[in-house]
């Protein structure tokens, strides 16, 4: 492998690995937001995930995709979101207009890599297809390969330079190229056998955790049929060797709840439906819903004036709201209680300048950077009663005189 690497799509997934790579290669990122590239040329990621001092290297460049660029690039990485319509049914959109773009600079040597999640025979069916056609090149001469992404936004832990990548590839020649790249910044490689298995692989490892989570949403539910505190029966669980250990949880972002919606389309094709696959699905949809209702019934109780809503990203510690369930339930809030509803926006909240005392009711989504001072500034700064309803009860808070909290 050369010198020249272009990254298409410079997200949570494309940023870390431009950077990454620039220490060995020179990186050329693309993207077709002109608000993210401005930010990126002031060394600012929004998603507050790469601090500053990461974007020290001279070795990468940020460039919008319709700009002309005369570098010879050596290899092509997509990284563009791949989410699904309104019908969830798969957007490939952005992963075309990327084939395309790639297609008009492409040439027998250099090496295609697509890490955007896909269902299988994606890669040789459609993008290959794309390439070769725009570019007037056979099948047999493009190099290309699948490697699923693996980045887990707000996870300090499990940054690229820790992960175990997958690589696959539709020549010797494109995975021992894709090899080289990879072992510069991760961990460990492991090559598939093939394209497909990659690309199954990785909706797989999403749809596992959708089918699990489900379960446990259900068991909460069951729990609640009996009157009992699923925390303490999952304790319970625990003390088995073998317990798989899961939580119920509302199931947002742009992986798990997505990812199987591709799978599911893709066996359409070969006449197979997964039911288990549809059933885990509607379960964590619906799951959304049983939540509000809780919530209601305990508002329904509770004479209140104002509510301030708090963490509507999608988990904790990230600001990514999309497909956000937490967001979902401060919407439907919204429209139940027009005009008394407010939200405490993690780009934006100023606690410094908050006045505790404008809400009755405080509701806590998602943890995030101010959750915790937020939660000491109610009980030092409150000069009346105030009720807390905290999701799930995973954040620890305690009661006094002057605050109730319900644990939902």
């Amino acid at each position: 492998m050369k010198n020249n690497i272009a990254i298409i799509g410079l997200g949570y997934v494309g940023l870390p690995l431009a950077l990454s790579l620039s220490k060995y290669f020179n990186v050329i990122g693309f993207d077709k937001s002109q608000k993210r590239l401005d930010q990126l040329q002031n060394k600012l990621d929004y998603n507050k995930e790469i601090p500053k001092k990461e974007f020290s290297s001279k070795n990468v460049k940020f460039h919008n995709l319709n700009e002309k660029i005369n570098s010879n690039i050596n290899c092509f990485i997509i990284t563009v979101p791949t989410p699904v319509d309104s019908r969830n049914k798969p957007d490939l959109r952005n992963l075309i207009s990327a084939c395309k773009f790639i297609s008009k600079r492409k040439n027998k040597k250099n090496l295609v890599i697509v890490e955007s999640t896909i269902a299988p025979e994606t890669t040789e069916k459609i993008c290959l297809k794309i390439i070769s056609n725009n570019s007037k090149l056979k099948k047999k001469d493009i190099n290309i390969c699948f490697s699923p992404e693996r980045i887990n936004p707000g996870d300090k832990s499990s940054q690229l330079k820790n992960l175990t990548k997958i690589v696959s590839g539709n020549t010797k020649h494109s995975v021992k190229e894709a090899v080289k790249v990879y072992k510069k910044i991760t961990k460990n490689v492991v090559v598939a056998k093939n394209i497909k298995s990659a690309e199954l692989a990785k909706i797989i490892e999403n749809a596992q955790r959708d089918l699990n989570i489900s379960f446990m949403n259900e068991v909460y539910e069951i729990c609640d049929l009996y009157e009992l505190d699923y925390k303490h029966i999952l304790s319970l669980c625990r003390t088995k060797w073998n317990f798989v250990d899961f939580k119920p949880g509302l199931v947002g972002g742009h992986c798990v709840p997505v990812d199987p919606y591709y799978l599911i389309e893709g066996l359409k094709d070969k006449g197979f439906k997964s039911n288990i696959l549809h059933t885990s699905r509607k379960i964590n949809e619906k799951f959304v819903y049983y939540i509000f209702q809780k919530i209601l019934k305990k508002l329904n109780k509770i004479n209140f004036k104002k509510i301030f809503f708090y963490g509507i990203n999608f988990k904790d510690n990230v600001l990514d709201k999309r497909n956000s369930k937490y967001n979902q339930i401060f919407l439907k809030l919204i429209k139940k209680y027009p005009q008394k509803v407010f939200l405490g926006d993690e780009k934006s909240f100023n606690i410094k300048d908050f006045n505790v005392d404008a809400y009755d009711v405080f509701i806590f989504g998602s943890k995030q950077d101010k959750t915790n001072k937020l939660i000491e500034k109610i009980y030092k700064k409150t000069n009346s009663k105030k009720i807390i309803i905290n999701i799930f009860g995973n954040l620890k808070i305690r009661d006094n005189k002057k605050v109730i909290t319900y644990n939902i």
